[in-house]
Formats: C-alpha cells, sequence, structure tokens
C-alpha cells in the first residue's frame, strides 16, 4: 500500500492550481508524475506521497496546511467585470479564484478589524448584463453616488480610499491576461463588496 498524505482535500488542490493558471498537465509534467494521477488527486481518489506533496505546496507556493483543510463551495455571486474581450475561459477561473482568496483574506481579518459598514448607494434598474448598460444609465447612477456620498460636483481623490471607507474590500493583483484588468463582486450571502 502506498503511503499518501493524510487530510489531504483534492479539491483544494484544483483550487490552487487554478488560481495559480497551471493547467493540470503543466502541474503533472513540472512534478514528473502522470496526469491521472494529477485527477485522482483533484478528485479524493488517491492523496500523494509525502515528497511530492511538498513538491506540490512548492510548486504552487502555498503552505502545506492549505491543502488539508476543505475551503467554502463557490458560489455564484454576481461579478462585474471591466474587460473580458480577449479573457480565455481559465483567466477568469485564475481571477475568479483570486477573488474567493480575497473574500475569505477580508472575513479573517473581519473577526479582529472593524471594517466600516458597507454605504453603497441602491441604484434602481441596474441591468446584470453589463452591455445593456447605457451611458445615459451610467451618467444618473455617477449623479447618484456623488449625492449619496456628498462629493460634490468636483474632482475626487483617492477612489480607493473612498471604497474602503464605504466598506469595500480592495486589492490589486496582476491578472497575467491581456484584456482583463479589473472586476467587482456582489456575493449574495455577505453583504462585504470585493473589487480586485
Amino acid at each position: 500500500m502506498k503511503l499518501g498524505t493524510p487530510g489531504f482535500v483534492g479539491a483544494s488542490l484544483r483550487e490552487a492550481r487554478e488560481a495559480r493558471g497551471i493547467t493540470a498537465i503543466a502541474l503533472a509534467e513540472d512534478l514528473g508524475i502522470s496526469r491521472a494521477a494529477v485527477s485522482q488527486y483533484e478528485a479524493d481518489q488517491q492523496s500523494p506521497r509525502p515528497e511530492v506533496m511538498e513538491q506540490i505546496a512548492a510548486r504552487l507556493r502555498l503552505p502545506l496546511r492549505f491543502f488539508m483543510q476543505k475551503h467554502a463551495p463557490d458560489v455564484d455571486s454576481l461579478i462585474f467585470w471591466r474587460s473580458v474581450s480577449t479573457a480565455t475561459k481559465s483567466a477568469r477561473t485564475r481571477v475568479r479564484r483570486r477573488l474567493k482568496w480575497l473574500r475569505s483574506i477580508a472575513i479573517y481579518l473581519r473577526e479582529y478589524v472593524e471594517f466600516p459598514p458597507v454605504d453603497l448607494p441602491d441604484l434602481p434598474d441596474l441591468p446584470t448584463e453589463p452591455l445593456a448598460i447605457s451611458q445615459e444609465y451610467i451618467e444618473r447612477s455617477a449623479i447618484s453616488v456623488r449625492q449619496h456620498w456628498g462629493l460634490g460636483d468636483g474632482p475626487l481623490g483617492s477612489i480607493v480610499t473612498l471604497l474602503e471607507n464605504n466598506g469595500v474590500a480592495v486589492a490589486r493583483d496582476d491578472f497575467q491576461a491581456d484584456g482583463l484588468d479589473a472586476l467587482s463582486e456582489i456575493h449574495p450571502q455577505d453583504p462585504l463588496r470585493c473589487v480586485l
């Protein structure tokens, strides 16, 4: 019987691999194992030997404990992409995984830090399809936001500071994808808003 890694969670390997933008084939080649072995790890049909587990953690740049814990399940949230014109499906998946990590970090920090309450204006009739948002709607919404936050008509200072002071978690990340440079999320189970 082959010795595996006790407590290993296959879904965590998949999440980490996708967040790093590495295919299962590429990971298998890097580790000197078969593609089938990676699939079996991710499906919890087998767990990696301890020396392979250490290679996985090093290659994906995560601590071993990341692979031993169950993570929150993926939840369909409303994501507004600034641009996805040329982004591949794998690039969007990588960014979704990283956004999930940002949410996890923010949730953890809320146990120790009191974030400002979310204070976003209600924008009526906001289309769920970004291409359906007209320039006129954008102008009306900008005026509503300025009025809601008492910003006046002049130039704005730091947008990041303004968002964070109104309960929005903001982070920077290199998406490593042409045509994909920013997004925001509204999560159905959490009032915290996230922007990457």
